[in-house]
């Protein structure tokens, strides 16, 4: 049997170009960049509660164009759980796709125990599509996958979210081995949610400066008709998805309010109402924010990227010590 990652990791793979990194921002961070940037590998760590305990889960971004065939091995070997990423509009991806499933099945055992998605991205390509939609679905139906298959569009946030409840739902569950000819009822186009399903979300705030506020999302369950034809005796688990922001704070008097990282990137409506509060949380700076009210949306990123800050490269690795840095500064005075 393969050994098991200590950590719950989620691997998506696919060819390039597909959109993968663009599902993945646009789940977790609600973004999406036209400009395509070639992923080598990126980690990102959503936490969640399932059954109330607090998990960390790890989606792994690899790379399209496999260079290293050894990481892929890996992947493979060694994931928890699986996306499967091809373009509608790529035949190419398509069969490259299919050729991955076939190396996960030769590297696992039973793989009706492994959650899966297989995932037609660019659906906003409708007029250049190339694969259709029945084929690929009953391709999947076929590799008993039929009930885990989703058409979606990064660009514009169609089924994202789907793919995750999708994904989640099967943990702990096994796929049904589908048997016979090809049944709707037995696919993903015939999921519905769970009427009695709580979609309200729980907001807990702290008042304290740079302490995290906390959003719950519980995820969407299917209804019971589609849990009884797509898996064997289905185990109902609780699932909320954990959103995690820091709290802004005031600016000093002192600080340079012009070229400060700390501002905080909101989402407003075209009245200039916010109507979210998005994920990278700095000083305020209401110049900034009508800026980017004047051109859409601009998320914070946009603006970093403009100031020849590479973000994406650095972020991770010293916000924390200049946060250190900038209190122990204002102690010292």
């Amino acid at each position: 049997m393969t050994e098991q990652c200590p950590r719950f990791q989620i691997a998506f793979l696919g060819a390039g170009r597909v959109g993968k990194t663009s599902i993945l921002r646009r789940y977790l961070f609600g973004t999406f960049f036209e400009e395509y940037l070639e992923t080598v590998e990126e980690t990102y760590s959503q936490p969640y509660y399932i059954n109330g305990k607090r998990q960390n889960i790890d989606y792994i971004d690899t790379a399209g164009s496999i260079s290293f065939p050894a990481m892929q091995q890996i992947y493979m070997s060694q994931a928890n759980a699986f996306v499967l990423v091809y373009a509608i509009d790529d035949k190419r991806s398509f069969e490259e796709m299919k050729n991955i499933w076939e190396k996960i099945k030769q590297a696992r055992n039973n793989v009706l125990n492994i959650p899966v998605v297989i995932v037609g991205n660019n659906l906003d390509m409708e007029n250049n599509r190339q694969i259709e939609t029945f084929d690929a679905l009953n391709w999947a139906f076929g590799e008993n996958l039929g009930g885990c298959f989703l058409e979606v569009s990064a660009k514009t946030d169609q089924h994202i979210k789907d793919i995750f409840e999708i994904l989640l739902e099967q943990l702990g569950n096994t796929r049904s081995e589908q048997k016979g000819p090809f049944r709707i009822r037995s696919t993903s186009l015939s999921r519905k949610p769970s009427d009695s399903t709580d979609l309200r979300q729980n907001l807990k705030t702290r008042k304290c400066m740079f302490k995290k506020s906390q959003t719950t999302e519980r995820l969407n369950p299917s209804d019971k008709h589609f849990q009884d034809s797509v898996f064997d005796d289905f185990k109902q688990m609780t699932i909320k998805r954990i959103h995690q922001t820091l709290r802004g704070r005031k600016c000093f008097p002192s600080e340079d309010h012009t070229s400060s990282w700390f501002c905080q990137t909101l989402e407003t409506s075209k009245a200039g109402k916010i109507v979210d509060q998005k994920k990278h949380l700095f000083h305020g700076n209401k110049n900034i924010h009508a800026d980017m009210r004047e051109k859409g949306m601009q998320s914070h990123l946009n603006l970093a990227k403009n100031s020849q800050i590479n973000v994406r490269a650095r972020f991770s690795n010293i916000f924390s010590g200049l946060v250190r840095k900038h209190f122990n500064k204002r102690l010292e005075r």
